[in-house]
């Protein structure tokens, strides 16, 4: 194959001549501890060879047998396209030394070769690979610490929303356990149910803003009849909300459950005479329950077009149900 492949060392310099005795003359000069120097005496064999050990530098002489040098480096530089390249040749004619330069050569050096030049050219080279190399180190492990460090603030912030979402949420629950404690002193001091639903409705208002709601009670006959009608600024009529009572009764005997709906697009449940009041009205549906599943009344929150009820406003009616009930069924 005509090659000479010395063992494997940090920087391969592979040189291409094709006389073996300057081959030799570039191995002896160069090669020491830090570097290998791999020659080969055709341009194919330095093809094939650099395919076996990706050379660091090459050293190309412009004539060779099979190959022109320059063709030579061009291919190296398919595979390894910042691959250095120092020329050397006997020809000094224009042309030649135009079509070197093309090349982007670290070195164009004549014939008979100046090894001290040549050995310069080299080292230097070596520094700013090695220069070069450090830096792409440097570059690499700032970029990865980069990373991580974007990757910790991710993280950081991650956990700074989570924990505010857990203060904010454990805030509410501290709140309504405040209104729930606080409401259920105040049902201690009712003295009737008028009294209560007063309370129960004040308590919403203080809590979410302007609100409607009316009361129901089962009578002596077990019939739930409308006791109280609420609301600010005002109540509305006694006939808008006896209609809207007697509404929500079927559903609420059919499966007693606090529930929140739009009026409006359940106006099936709702007498004809009222539809036209129920554009943009959602309610708040609360049964009010004691000992094992006996309804005693039913109470119906509502707004019209304000914000809609929301899960902390359900929460809170299904913690006040039951002593709401209890208040009732004791007076």
């Amino acid at each position: 194959m005509g090659a000479t492949i010395a063992s494997s060392r940090r920087t391969r310099l592979l040189v291409v001549d094709d006389e073996p005795q300057i081959c030799q003359l570039i191995t002896d000069a160069l090669q020491n501890d830090k570097i290998e120097v791999v020659s080969a005496i055709s341009g194919q064999a330095a093809i094939e060879i650099s395919k076996q050990i990706k050379p660091t530098l090459v050293i190309v002489d412009i004539r060779l047998g099979d190959l022109n040098g320059l063709e030579v480096i061009d291919r190296l530089r398919e595979d390894s396209p910042d691959l250095p390249a120092v020329i050397i040749t006997g020809w000094g004619d224009t042309d030649t030394l135009l079509q070197a330069s093309r090349r982007r050569p670290i070195g164009v050096l004549p014939k008979p070769i100046n090894l001290s030049r040549l050995k310069q050219t080299v080292d230097d080279e070596i520094r700013r690979l090695e220069g070069q190399s450090r830096f792409n180190r440097r570059y690499r492990y700032l970029r990865e610490l980069s990373k991580k460090r974007r990757h910790q603030y991710r993280l950081v912030c991650a956990t700074c929303a989570e924990l505010s979402n857990t203060c904010r949420d454990l805030q509410e629950k501290l709140a309504r356990q405040t209104a729930v404690i606080e409401y259920n002193k105040y049902l201690l001091k009712c003295s009737d149910e008028h009294d209560i639903f007063r309370g129960l409705f004040r308590l919403f208002v203080e809590r979410t803003g302007p609100l409607f709601g009316v009361a129901m009670l089962c009578d002596e006959t077990a019939e739930l009849r409308l006791t109280g009608r609420f609301g600010v600024p005002v109540p509305d009529g006694v006939n808008f909300c006896r209609a809207l009572a007697d509404a929500i009764v079927p559903d609420v005997l059919e499966k007693p459950e606090i529930k929140v709906f739009d009026a409006y697009e359940n106006l099936e449940k709702f007498p004809e005479s009222i539809h036209k009041f129920l554009i943009g009205v959602t309610l708040m549906v609360i049964p009010l329950m004691v000992g094992k599943g006996q309804l005693i009344g039913i109470v119906a929150l509502y707004r019209k077009g304000e914000q809609p009820f929301t899960q902390e406003d359900l929460a809170l009616a299904d913690m006040i149900a039951p002593t709401t009930a209890a208040a009732v069924q004791k007076t």
